[in-house]
């Protein structure tokens, strides 16, 4: 459970997107400034290449998106990611990231957990096409 006061700091740093159906959150490749949480809908994320896009999964409600290129010192965007239906988001800037490392770890760390999931899924998806 979040604490009155981290609930007073996110919602001071952050803010709420909507994205229309087939509008593109991010594309891979661009500069990470924020990260998102899922409220509402539906994304999917893939990989583009001259053979097409390959679909690496959806992000649902209550999961993050975008993530990865802030927890993992690479600052580009790794996939293209995409609103299936008119979908919502809370939107949190990068330097968020830095503030919950020093004052709120454990949701840090939560976060991580979170991205450490999903990578090993993106990796099991990249060997099962080899």
């Amino acid at each position: 459970d979040l604490t009155p006061e981290i609930r007073s700091f996110l919602s001071s740093v952050t803010q709420d997107r909507l994205l229309t159906r087939w509008e593109i959150l991010f594309h891979e490749g661009e500069e990470a400034n924020a990260f998102y949480i899922v409220t509402s809908w539906t994304l999917k994320a893939y990989h583009t290449s001259w053979e097409g896009a390959d679909i690496l999964g959806e992000i649902h409600i209550g999961e993050p998106v975008g993530e990865m290129a802030l927890f993992t010192n690479n600052t580009r965007r790794n996939a293209t990611v995409e609103a299936v239906e008119d979908t919502t988001l809370i939107v949190f800037p990068a330097f968020v990231i830095d503030t919950l490392r020093t004052k709120h770890p454990e949701i840090l760390a939560a976060l991580q957990r979170e991205i450490e999931d999903r990578v090993v899924k993106n990796t099991l998806h990249t060997v099962q096409k080899l």
